[in-house]
């Protein structure tokens, strides 16, 4: 419970004077010894760790990889930047992530552990979108970044939370504690992702609210397509101008790439100015020389690059090299992250890795969905959809930013998932675990929010 409630703002939390070690793991170290030190009941079931070839195949691919850099890799360029340190610590934080899985797949032995992890694990939603808020309302930075250092990684934490919360307010009774957390967060939640300025992090809540509603109560679609409609009486001058400043005329910006003609040479980008010019000259956007913003352009060369990276090394180039590896694909941005997880996986580890890591995010996401579909538990039905669309948005929000395996934002994903995948071998519900048809028979203090819009 402490795990999952504190893995959220860890990163802020009293650093330790010992190499490799940090507030994270120490609470996991304290976990494992929990876990083991722990004296099981008679006749009580264990927990089982799903996909472990999988996981442990994607561990040896990105090992070696990582052994590749250790073993070969010195930069010839921006060698001032290179961190060794930092890059252990980096393979050690993945690792973490997969360690927290199976932790707590082992750890979840009864419907109550699944219950007590996902409690705790609100309650951190909770407090992180809180304190964000305050953030952005109070304090007033440019850009909030809540404990998690950056905004588009507290963006990504906080629309993943948005729509996995969504599910639990849409389906539960009032009257049950995930209800009054998840509504809480509900109210927190979309205040602070405002103050994240972090595009990409907006049309991934979009796209969890719509995924959560479709499958819940599409009449709730009505209510987000009416907030969108009226968004120029309620969205902040700061959230409008970050999306305006996404097409912009060549001669407004200060740095360009110039059509995509220059050295650069980009074909996708070069297509993409042309449809724009297209749009401009039929009216459809203001008339000019329409571009994307420096920012978006500069992903899509890094996202071309890191295409071309597999295609030359399809065995990897090496964990954590791949800001270095630029300068060999581009003429002007030559030391930049990735900005997409499933193209850095593929760039550095191989195409392999990418395969089996692609694999396993599909096994979870038709594992999170059949809970939520299939038991009659509403409690595991809520956590079941509420995670599908969890996922949906994280997945999505990958592709615009490296997460997946930054503890102190998805740890908590890794500990949710684990523990969720036990819920097919916990036992089938009984007379003392409400169903879904008993929820929607409840008084009428505690109707379930889905059941007062029908």
């Amino acid at each position: 419970m402490v795990l999952a409630f504190s893995l959220p703002f860890s990163r802020r939390l009293p650093a330790f004077p010992v190499p490799l070690l940090n507030y994270q793991n120490l609470v996991l170290l304290a976990a494992l010894i929990a876990y083991g030190t722990h004296r099981e009941e008679s006749g009580s079931r264990r927990g089982r760790a799903y996909h472990a070839i999988l996981i442990t195949g994607f561990s040896f691919f990105v090992t070696l990889s990582f052994i590749k850099t250790v073993t070969t890799f010195q930069p010839d360029r921006f060698w001032r930047f290179w961190d060794p340190y930092e890059n252990m610590l980096n393979y050690k934080a993945l690792i973490t992530c997969l360690a927290l899985y199976v932790l707590a797949s082992k750890a979840v032995t009864s419907r109550e552990d699944l219950i007590a992890v996902f409690k705790a694990g609100v309650a951190g939603i909770v407090v992180e979108s809180a304190y964000t808020a305050f953030e952005y309302v109070v304090l007033r930075p440019g850009r909030v970044t809540g404990h998690m250092a950056e905004p588009n990684m507290v963006g990504s934490f906080l629309a993943c939370s948005f729509a996995f919360c969504l599910a639990l307010v849409l389906i539960l009774p009032r009257t049950d504690i995930f209800w009054k957390l998840g509504a809480a967060a509900m109210v927190l939640a979309p205040v602070a992702l405002l103050g994240t300025l972090s595009r990409g992090s907006y049309a991934a809540a979009a796209l969890g609210f719509l995924v959560v509603t479709t499958l819940l109560d599409k009449r709730m679609l009505v209510v987000g397509v009416a907030i969108v409609a009226l968004y120029p009486l309620w969205i902040p001058a700061k959230v409008s101008h970050r999306f305006s400043e996404t097409l912009q005329n060549e001669e407004s910006q200060s740095w360009k790439f110039r059509d995509g003609k220059a050295a650069e040479g980009s074909a996708l980008i070069a297509m993409i100015d042309e449809k724009l010019d297209e749009g401009a000259s039929s009216g459809e956007l203001d008339s000019g020389e329409t571009r994307l913003d420096s920012s978006v352009q500069t992903r899509l060369v890094v996202w071309e690059a890191a295409v071309k990276m597999m295609r030359d090394h399809p065995l990897g180039i090496g964990y954590g090299v791949f800001p270095w590896y630029m300068q060999y694909y581009s003429t002007i941005v030559k030391w930049k992250a990735s900005h997409n997880i499933y193209l850095r996986v593929g760039a550095e580890s191989g195409i392999a890795a990418l395969g089996l890591f692609l694999i396993l995010l599909a096994l979870f996401l038709r594992g999170a969905f059949r809970i939520g579909t299939t038991r009659d538990d509403v409690l595991l039905k809520a956590l079941g959809l509420g995670f599908f669309g969890y996922m949906i948005t994280l997945g999505f929000n990958a592709l615009s930013v490296d997460i997946f395996f930054q503890v102190d934002v998805n740890g908590q994903f890794w500990v949710f998932v684990g523990a969720l995948l036990q819920a097919p071998l916990l036992p089938r519900a009984v007379a003392d675990i409400p169903r879904v048809e008993e929820a929607r028979a409840t008084p009428q203090g505690a109707t379930p929010l889905y059941e007062l819009v029908r």
